[in-house]
């Protein structure tokens, strides 16, 4: 064989690059942007939408869903979770232990994935935005009035200023809640033991106002 043929190919500066220039640039906002939806669609979709579903059909006017993710004690003990501490039994509860690598504590911690997902049902349950209204709020006096020797006067003036505060919902509405919040929990193991814990979850409430 001819030395020429176990000669490695010459170097080209036009030959193929990995960093092409004329390929299309990886958008690493665009990829977040669509991994952030393909699980907020999922979540709402197989989980959250099916069981709000259930209660309304129910004739239960509010739901409220307790997500635990799954690297949260609560989600990998074996123990079986009770009814959590702190929530009124007006807020029919459901509480769920979340499945796969997609729903770790460290992905729903994020504040603008929590917006998202409030935003999404809110779309898919017709619920209005949270809204305000300005209210006339008395803050004080301003202005002076007394009389004296040389006839100068002050007057006093009431200062009316305007508050916006959350407007409370209409007959119909629905009004969506998503939060995140360390939810107190109380536990019974197998062997009959039982135990109280504290873990984030996600807690989404739907209430229809009568």
């Amino acid at each position: 064989m001819d030395e020429k043929d176990l000669a490695p190919p010459a170097y080209s500066e036009n030959g193929p690059s990995l960093y092409d220039s004329k390929a299309t640039p990886i958008s690493l906002s665009t990829k977040l942007s669509q991994t952030r939806l393909a699980r907020i669609t999922t979540l709402i979709q197989k989980t959250i939408l099916p069981h709000l579903t259930s209660q309304f059909q129910s004739g239960l006017s509010r739901s409220t869903l307790i997500l635990f993710p799954t690297d949260t004690s609560a989600e990998s003990d074996s123990a079986e979770l009770t009814e959590p501490l702190g929530f009124k039994a007006a807020d029919n509860l459901r509480v769920i232990r979340l499945e796969g690598e997609e729903n770790v504590l460290g992905f729903w911690r994020q504040g603008a994935v929590i917006q998202q997902l409030a935003a999404e049902l809110r779309v898919l349950l017709g619920a209005a935005e949270e809204q305000v209204e300005a209210l006339p709020v008395q803050h004080g006096e301003s202005g002076i009035r007394t009389s004296g020797l040389r006839g100068l006067w002050r007057e006093r003036k009431e200062v009316i200023a305007v508050a916006m505060v959350p407007r409370l919902p209409r007959a119909g509405e629905v009004e969506v809640k998503v939060v995140l919040e360390e939810v107190v929990v109380r536990t019974v193991s197998p062997m009959g033991l039982y135990d109280t814990k504290v873990d984030e979850a996600v807690v989404v409430s739907a209430t229809v106002h009568e």
